[in-house]
């Protein structure tokens, strides 16, 4: 008797288990399908969803832009060498410490590059009072060299062997727009003119890429692709990154889907910011997870995976608004989808722009459709496919 109790408590353990990592649901709640683990207990891991053998599938030539930047990067730091006519450098001043801006040294527009290696990276480190007068420290890097506005009060440490360089001193010549600014930094207006650019990750690894302006303020930070406008800025600095005009843009391409359990060949829109009408093309498409551990081996055999996951924030599964404005006329900030993946019912949690949050039920994967008022938006898509209802 007690060892048929025994079997009835572990099938029953079984079922339970069976019901969380493959999907069936039973009466779940929606909101508890993404419930967030505010810390990471045991058996949580986190995924990304990036394989470097998709990017040259998704644009087109990007190994040809991956190589050129390598060699333009190289280009532009001794170009920027020789066009300046002084260099501050730190073992110039008294000793290393720090200074005030406004007594030590001029408030103004600098470039920062490190002075024996370009690899290394280099730092500032800037000190703000808040409003309740504590002091609190930023610590500025880039690499391997940078724009940055200094404002008088900042308390700045420069570090050995990092020469600085008050930009009104730089004798740089006008750039005339290009195929692509690599990655480096420009004044806006000198060098590269204001408006909407395409923005490319060169960064290999995880895939990401970073815009910032003169006090460090990111304008993009995409995962593979994306886009920028750069209107009001006093310079951008590109770190793992290039920008295209958008009239030299490449082509952005679907893949293949290569899951030989599910949607096996099928076209699939994978990880990146498209621009809807222009990237992506409008009609019905269905939202399925795609989270995994991160390929960066060009040579790596196989389908990258589709994991069971905890919900959290970097589990996260799903499309984001590019902006404010376009949430507001795409109806939606935010669509997350469950976790539950084997499950017959999913669901979408819906956050609006006013951070309201809903939810949608379907019968299988989740769908979202884009018509023509959602032309021009950017719709970011994370750990996660969109595969057309027209494959």
């Amino acid at each position: 008797m007690q060892k048929k109790v025994n079997n009835i408590a572990f099938v029953m353990i079984c079922s339970l288990t069976i019901a969380l990592f493959s999907g069936c649901a039973g009466n779940v709640l929606p909101e508890e399908r993404f419930a967030h683990s505010e810390e990471k207990g045991d058996g949580y891991e986190t995924y990304g969803s990036f394989d470097v053998r998709e990017l040259d599938e998704q644009i087109e030539g990007y190994w040809d832009y991956y190589k050129e930047n390598e060699k333009q990067k190289e280009i532009r730091i001794l170009d920027v060498d020789r066009w300046n006519k002084q260099w501050i450098e730190s073992d110039q001043w008294v000793m290393e410490g720090e200074y005030i801006v406004g007594k030590s040294i001029n408030q103004g527009l600098y470039l920062f590059k490190n002075g024996e290696d370009v690899s290394l990276n280099v730092n500032v480190d800037i000190y703000r009072e808040n409003e309740k007068g504590e002091r609190k420290l930023q610590t500025y890097w880039t690499k391997p060299m940078s724009f940055f506005y200094l404002e008088n009060g900042d308390v700045i440490k420069i570090n050995e062997k990092t020469e600085i360089a008050p930009v009104d001193l730089l004798k740089y010549p006008k750039v005339e727009e290009t195929k692509a600014y690599y990655e480096g930094s420009y004044i806006v207006g000198r060098e590269i003119p204001k408006g909407e650019y395409f923005v490319l990750s060169l960064e290999v690894s995880v895939g990401t890429a970073l815009v910032t302006d003169q006090r460090d303020k990111t304008l993009a930070l995409v995962s593979r692709f994306g886009y920028v406008n750069i209107e009001d800025d006093l310079v951008v600095n590109l770190q793992d990154c290039i920008l295209i005009p958008m009239n030299q843009k490449p082509n952005v391409q679907p893949i293949k889907y290569q899951n030989p359990k599910e949607a096996f060949g099928e076209t699939a829109f994978a990880a990146g910011t498209y621009k809807v009408g222009v990237d992506l093309p409008l009609g019905t498409y269905r939202m399925k997870n795609d989270i995994y551990n991160n390929v960066s081996d060009l040579n790596y055999e196989g389908y990258h995976g589709n994991e069971s996951y905890y919900p959290g924030y970097f589990n996260w599964c799903g499309l984001i608004a590019g902006s404010k404005v376009q949430a507001e006329r795409l109806g939606w900030s935010e669509l997350e989808l469950d976790s539950y993946q084997g499950s017959k019912k999913r669901y979408l949690k819906v956050t609006d722009l006013k951070g309201e949050i809903s939810y949608k039920e379907f019968e299988g994967l989740p769908t979202i459709t884009f018509r023509e008022n959602d032309i021009g938006n950017n719709v970011e898509i994370m750990r996660c496919v969109l595969i057309p209802e027209f494959n």
